[in-house]
């Protein structure tokens, strides 16, 4: 098995690395520019998609669904027994969505640390590719899930480093697409990680556009395009 691996530090790393491709043809395959439709990529075609990474990952209506589930309160459940008081500031390690959308100042979650105290980092990657029948209320239920125990290893104590990866494989070869949502030691912008983990054109468009113009790569491209992703 070989492996062909792009790292992105951001979002908007990621849009930077495509942007010179946008006025290029793929040599295999061109997923990344098939016509939008609702249950493939919530009608989100490839200049659209470029224009939220463009800003970071911007869907604030992907940030508004997230708080349908108050993750912050299922975060506190998963670590309860092991935490101190918890509190709301202006600063801290995990974000309350709902103070967050409502413009409060006081939108952390924080613990008090120990003097001196180094917090472990905990490295998560997601894979965010799905099937093309998956739908994108399935893929937020799944986001929801995990930003939830992203909060609640940070409730903990931990740093939590989370990447989505776009993996496509064929004939041997596996490529990865790792684009950093959260830094290690940085809260996570609901607005960007739902963009990341559950807009379906994070992967349709940006993911499958890495891979049609990744010169050891692209040929995976046909094969999915073969496939009907």
């Amino acid at each position: 098995m070989q492996y062909e691996t792009e790292h992105f530090d951001s979002i908007t790393a990621l849009y930077a690395h495509l942007l010179p491709t946008m006025d290029k043809k793929g040599l295999y395959g061109n997923s990344s520019v098939k016509p939008p439709r609702w249950g493939w990529d919530l009608n989100t075609d490839l200049d659209q998609t470029m224009d939220m990474a463009r800003k970071g990952g911007y869907w604030p209506e992907g940030a508004a669904e997230l708080q349908s589930v108050d993750i912050s309160e299922a975060a506190q459940t998963m670590a309860h027994g092991i935490l101190p008081v918890i509190v709301n500031d202006v600063v801290g390690g995990t974000i309350d969505v709902s103070e967050y959308l409502q413009g409060g100042p006081e939108c952390f979650l924080r613990v008090e640390d120990e003097p001196g105290h180094i917090r472990p980092i905990v490295r998560i990657g997601v894979c965010v590719i799905a099937s093309a029948d998956v739908k994108a209320h399935v893929m937020m239920n799944r986001g929801r899930a995990i930003l939830a125990l992203v909060d609640a290893l940070e409730l903990q104590g931990y740093s939590v480093e989370l990447t989505a990866m776009f993996v496509a494989l064929h004939n041997g070869l596996t490529y990865f697409c790792n684009t950093v949502l959260k830094q290690a030691g940085a809260h996570w912008d609901p607005s960007s990680v739902a963009f990341g983990l559950a807009h379906p054109a994070f992967a349709r468009r940006l993911g499958f556009r890495a891979l049609e113009f990744n010169a050891t790569a692209q040929h995976i491209s046909a094969a999915a395009m073969a496939a009907g992703a």
